[in-house]
């Protein structure tokens, strides 16, 4: 299947272009081989997880250059050996939780994961990323640019859960979760400081005898445990977080049906 960019540079600034229209229409120039061969293609956002680990990785690594605040930034210019010995322990301790993939450059795991040769775990990117900005911040001399690649690729092998699943990037799961775990939560954690209930929400409360986050904590928690079943469902791997997920979606189910909960919550008629 041939594979080329959707667009020949980086996303400009809306309106950068407008004084110099064919500029902006090279925009598309990658589009029209397609279209004029009359195949169909799709358009499919890659390096989204990467750009953003990396643009934070580059912000750290800046911000690291100048100084360490604190305590911490005094012990590293004060006792550079001591500062250096302590995060080697720290990259010993994040090899031994990566299962000892994220020891040396990085170049055989990356290559590992471009030719599919072998499976990595679903945290090695996020391990590897650790790991990288450790080794720069201790001051002992080496490279970025293969942990680098290591990191990307660890990160980018994850695009391929989607082929499993009926959406074609991580726009729908991500505002399903911004929704679910973000805003409703906040919504809920409203509605246990202030326990008014206007309107509906109070119509909600006469009906169920009960404060509606009442409720509403349970149906959070029961969508979190349903979406984790689901993601074992459909993806290979495994990550560790998962099992902690299932266990708090299962208390946030639990503990508003204990005794002293349901007493809590129960609103007066």
């Amino acid at each position: 299947m041939p594979t080329a960019p959707v667009a020949p540079t980086t996303a400009f600034r809306l309106g950068e272009k407008t004084a110099d229209p064919l500029q902006m229409y090279l925009s598309d120039i990658f589009t029209i081989p397609v279209n004029l061969a009359g195949t169909c293609a799709m358009s499919r956002p890659c390096g989204v997880a990467g750009g953003l680990a990396g643009g934070i990785f580059s912000q750290l690594l800046v911000l690291s250059s100048r100084g360490l605040p604190g305590r911490l930034g005094a012990f590293a210019r004060e006792r550079p050996v001591a500062f250096g010995a302590a995060c080697g322990l720290l990259l010993a301790v994040i090899g031994l939780a990566s299962g000892g993939t994220t020891y040396g450059t990085g170049y055989h795991e990356a290559r590992k994961i471009v030719e599919s040769t072998e499976a990595l775990p679903a945290t090695y990117g996020m391990f590897k990323w650790l790991a990288s900005l450790v080794s720069y911040i201790s001051g002992i001399p080496g490279g970025l640019f293969s942990p680098s690649l290591a990191v990307g690729a660890g990160l980018g092998a994850k695009l391929a859960w989607l082929d499993g699943t009926p959406v074609n990037d991580f726009l729908l799961p991500g505002l399903f979760i911004l929704g679910i775990y973000g805003l409703a939560t906040l919504f809920l954690m409203v509605g246990l400081v202030w326990r008014a209930s206007p309107g509906f929400l109070r119509r909600l409360d006469l009906r169920l005898g009960r404060h509606w986050s009442w409720a509403g904590t349970m149906l959070v928690g029961a969508v979190l445990v349903a979406w984790i079943l689901y993601e074992f469902a459909i993806f290979p791997d495994r990550m560790v977080l998962q099992p902690i997920l299932i266990g708090v979606g299962a208390l946030m189910v639990a503990i508003p049906l204990l005794p002293s909960m349901r007493g809590f919550f129960a609103t007066s008629t």
